[in-house]
């Protein structure tokens, strides 16, 4: 994200901290919020073990599963070499896919279509026909709509917000993939999408919690890309140019972040507990009744 999107995309290496820093907080938060997904909890499906917690069924399981595994060694890490390898022409061929979808999509002119009718609806947050077309192309794949939502006209925290949005959306394409993979493991995609739909508001969201408006003036253009290297010959290299208060103000943010959502996460934990409980007791004095 920092070297793909901040420097690639955008040309602005200072915006690598507001991108990871929104997209990890974002992450950790749907994490939390899963974590009372009724189907989160799957301990029961773990072999119990002697002594005791997940750790050590879910090594005894893996212990178990290699026993009764009855392929050599040499033969296991070639699958895994060949099993990894199409892989990677599967993901490659959805990519190819997905990127076919959009240019026939914009060449019989749905997207156009379709972003005339969502830059309407996103107007009065200044959303224009650009980033609504971004938003429409990162529904279909994250790299397409991620680059066309930094090279959009308009603010550059616009651009950013609706940037982290696509990114944490990920895009049908690695809907697909993710189906593909999963395929006859019984998993339900439901949480999975709920779950980047979640994570796509937060990071669009946390975005604001990391901006410095000092960005938009200019700064942390391609050229200063090269600062950010070690010159050669130079003492000091890259350390000598990087901005420290400025990375220690991003770090401070993100760990405020940290602790909130965990603080809101405890929260919702306990207030779960306390409500169990008091429905475990309005039970049992009904059943003593």
């Amino acid at each position: 994200m920092s070297g793909a999107v901040a420097v690639g995309m955008f040309g602005r290496p200072a915006l690598g901290g507001a991108i990871m820093g929104a997209h990890y907080l974002a992450a950790l938060g749907t994490g939390l919020v899963l974590r009372f997904h009724r189907g989160a909890d799957r301990s029961a499906d773990v072999p119990e073990a002697r002594g005791g917690g997940r750790l050590v069924r879910a090594v005894h399981a893996l212990v178990e599963a290699r026993r009764r595994d009855a392929r050599p060694f040499g033969q296991i890490l070639g699958d895994a070499v060949r099993d990894s390898v199409q892989t990677l022409l599967m993901v490659g061929g959805f990519v190819i896919l997905f990127a076919v979808v959009i240019d026939i999509l914009t060449r019989i002119g749905l997207v156009a279509w379709v972003s005339a009718g969502l830059a309407w609806l996103l107007h009065p947050v200044g959303i224009g026909q650009a980033g609504a077309s971004s938003l429409v192309s990162g529904l279909f794949e994250i790299t397409i709509g991620a680059k066309a939502a930094s090279a959009a006209p308009g603010p550059l925290l616009q651009r950013l917000v609706l940037c982290n949005a696509i990114i944490a959306w990920s895009g049908l394409s690695v809907f697909a993939q993710v189906a593909a993979v999963s395929q006859g493991t019984g998993i339900s995609l439901r949480p999975y999408v709920l779950a980047r739909v979640l994570q796509s508001v937060l990071a669009g969201a946390l975005t604001f919690w990391f901006w410095n408006p000092a960005w938009a003036s200019g700064g942390g253009s391609v050229a200063a890309t090269a600062r950010l290297l070690p010159a050669a010959g130079g003492a000091g290299g890259w350390a000598a140019h990087v901005s420290w208060p400025a990375m220690f103000d991003q770090s401070c943010l993100l760990l405020g972040g940290i602790l909130l959502v965990g603080a809101v996460a405890v929260a919702l934990y306990a207030l779960r507990r306390g409500m169990g409980l008091a429905w475990w007791r309005v039970g049992r004095a009904r059943g003593g009744l």
